[in-house]
């Protein structure tokens, strides 16, 4: 046997060649890191390059010389295609920068310098320079300790915010407070707030500015050259300083708490109540402008010698002027929402006729908590989302005449009311007036009651009710009654319901009946269904469900199953210039409305046009549509519409151009009582 020559690896051998790979290691890996933030970093610096040219062209389009401030920049990026709440610097701890000074966005780059430095994209000459009076915002979910801080909607920090900062709420939603202390060297700062927060300030040598909407500001101590408000306040109290009320300012109550306060000045009358201490004689809101009258503004005195029932005095006042987020009720200036508590107060002026609105920048309402509010006039939703609501939003609605309640969505709603026989979501009760109008409201989530529906719940009083463009994707769950998906019931009173262009897809269950616009059994409404071809189009794979009720309005034995659906049916298209489209009549139909609209593209509507009504009566099994005004739209292989007067439809319609555009025809058929029975519809996809 042949002894064997091969020998292992000693451990002298081994270990040196560990130690060649840790010295490998340890001489590529940063060579490589630094490689790899360099190509961040670079990455950065297209980005910001590309930011700038497109906000300048979109400024210029715009006709806008300069962004004022961080929110208006962040808004132009965003209409450029820049979404800079989801857009940050790839390279570690560097930072996207808007430079308030010069309008521009640049880079804060760590590497650069001692502590890092800001480096402007292209390098624009007298930009380089960092300067104490250059005011620098960076975009973040996170308020910042250097630099002014515009905060995205990725914030989760504390709702009560302590800065030393300036700082824009922008995106962060749910903020209550903002505190800012500085008690060193001299600075400028401004705060840009939404409704429902309080700002407290305690910075003895600084200029301070407000922007947008607060409930409150608490000045414990401005400089002498001042707190400028710019914005919309209910309730101002200044210990120390110097404050000016800008023109675009409106306080509700504006409170002096010692002979610290130099001086209130104002630029605007929009001050409703000022209240200055019993001994500074010399302290009064002055105008300085000359145009402004405060011939309507209340001025009062308050006794600051006893500090403990100054405070009781003075939280009395606070509670008053921030009942809202501003303004007086009226059309033109309506009561400014920011907060569940504000919704709450709502009801409180039940009274007297009021127009609520709520305010710029609140993109969303908690309502954990809130009971049903009553509403006397219109509320605007100005666009808000309602979260985790329990109860019905308004309870009891009225108005001299119309009351309105519009712009809104209630988000995942959870409503089951035990106590109330009949409720719904949006209005559960409107009382006595001429028209109730629900425009533009979404609702989801899950709500059960006896009587049960997705929009408005119940009125005998009440002349008229007007859905609009709304949406309803909610689960509706009747215990004992009756469930719908717009309205509930009208009792005994002759309620017109009129439902707009409005969908209820949401599912529904009963343990007696349901219908799908109104509830079944017992109710004396009556609706009617208006429909713009533009929807028809939209929605036309949308099968609608409606109740075959009698000329009474009941017909309880038809809804025992989940709800009715209507008669919907594909019709068969003509294939050739001069086929006759011929369609079935339903049962109990009196009249027919035939629609069709023309596309350039298969699916892409662009010209609608509406048939005049058909009427059906004498008609026995089927009918063929006649009467066709077709507002210049060409059809009939080549035929202009005022020039047609024959008694049936051609469904080819050519484009002058030798080829046909896509066609889709619609027929909706009615009985005696204005009420859908069935939709039919048939398309042809054309050349184009």
């Amino acid at each position: 046997m042949r002894k064997s020559t091969k020998k292992g690896f000693t451990i002298v051998e081994l270990v040196i060649v560990i130690a060649v790979i840790a010295i490998l290691a340890a001489v590529l890996i940063p060579t490589f890191t630094g490689i790899i933030r360099k190509a961040r970093e670079s990455t950065d610096i297209q980005l910001i390059r590309n930011l700038n040219t497109a906000v300048a062209t979109e400024n210029a389009l715009d006709g806008a010389e300069k962004n004022a401030n961080i929110g208006e920049a962040v808004e132009a990026a965003l209409d450029a295609g820049f979404d800079l709440s989801k857009i940050k610097a790839t390279a570690k701890g560097n930072y996207i920068v808007w430079d308030s000074v010069n309008d521009v966005f640049c880079y804060f780059d760590k590497d650069e310098g001692d502590e890092g430095e800001i480096v402007y994209i292209p390098d624009q000459k007298g930009q380089t320079e960092v300067t104490d009076d250059m005011k620098f915002w960076i975009i973040s979910d996170h308020v910042d300790e250097k630099y002014a801080t515009y905060l995205t909607k990725e914030y989760n920090g504390d709702k009560d915010i302590t800065t030393t900062v300036s700082l824009h709420l922008g995106g962060a939603e749910g903020i209550t407070s903002v505190s800012y202390d500085n008690q060193g060297a001299k600075k400028e700062v401004e705060f840009y707030t939404y409704a429902g927060v309080e700002l407290k300030v305690n910075a003895p040598n600084d200029n301070v500015a407000l922007y947008g909407y607060a409930d409150s500001a608490i000045i414990d101590a401005v400089a002498n050259t001042s707190f400028y408000l710019h914005g919309t306040v209910g309730y101002v109290e200044i210990a120390k300083g110097r404050f000016v009320a800008k023109a675009t300012a409106k306080v509700d109550t504006l409170v002096a708490t010692s002979t610290d306060v130099n001086e209130l000045l104002t630029e605007t009358a929009n001050i409703k109540n000022v209240y200055t201490p019993v001994n500074a004689t010399n302290l009064t809101l002055t105008p300085t402008v000359n145009t402004v009258d405060l011939s309507a503004t209340v001025a009062e005195t308050v006794d600051t010698s006893d500090k403990d029932a100054l405070k009781v005095k003075l939280e009395t006042i606070k509670k008053a002027a921030t009942e809202f987020a501003g303004g007086s009720g009226t059309e033109a200036d309506p009561f400014l929402i920011g907060t569940a508590a504000h919704m709450a107060n709502i009801t409180k002026n039940y009274d007297k006729q009021a127009w609520y609105k709520v305010a710029e920048g609140v993109t969303k309402i908690d309502c954990t908590g809130l009971v049903t509010i009553d509403l006397n006039g219109t509320f605007d939703g100005n666009n808000v989302v309602f979260v985790n609501l329990t109860d019905e939003l308004f309870n009891n609605v009225t108005a001299a005449s119309v009351a309105t309640v519009k712009n809104f969505t209630i988000k995942n709603c959870y409503i089951v009311s035990t106590t109330n026989y009949y409720t719904a979501p949006v209005v559960r009760r409107p009382q006595d007036m001429d028209k109730l109008i629900v425009e533009n409201v979404h609702v989801s989530g899950y709500a059960e009651a006896i009587i049960v529906s997705g929009f408005v719940g119940y009125t005998e009083v009440t002349d008229v009710i007007e859905i609009v463009d709304c949406t309803a994707s909610i689960t509706l769950v009747s215990t004992g009654s009756q469930v719908s998906g717009f309205f509930g019931n009208g009792g005994n009173g002759a309620v017109k319901v009129i439902v707009k262009d409005s969908i209820y897809n949401g599912s529904m269950s009963s343990t007696a009946s349901a219908g799908y616009y109104v509830c079944a059994h017992d109710c004396a409404a009556k609706l009617t269904l208006q429909y713009t071809p533009e929807f028809m189009a939209a929605n036309a794979n949308l099968h609608e469900a409606f109740p075959e009720m009698d000329a009474n309005h009941q017909k309880e034995d038809q809804y025992t199953a989940k709800y009715s659906k209507l008669t919907s049916r594909a019709l068969e298209a003509p294939q050739n210039v001069g086929d006759v489209l011929t369609i079935a009549k339903d049962d109990g139909a009196v009249r027919a409305e035939a629609m069709f609209v023309v596309g350039v593209n298969p699916g892409n509507y662009t010209r609608v046009c509406q048939y005049d009504e058909i009427d059906l009566a004498g008609v026995a099994d089927s009918f063929t549509t006649k009467n066709v005004k077709l507002y210049n739209v060409v059809i009939n292989d080549g035929v202009h519409g005022n020039e047609v007067d024959g008694n049936t439809l051609y469904l080819t319609a050519a484009d002058g151009d030798g080829t046909y555009n896509a066609i889709t025809f619609t027929v909706v058929q009615y009985d005696a009582a204005d009420r859908i029975i069935s939709i039919s519809s048939c398309s042809i996809p054309g050349d184009k």
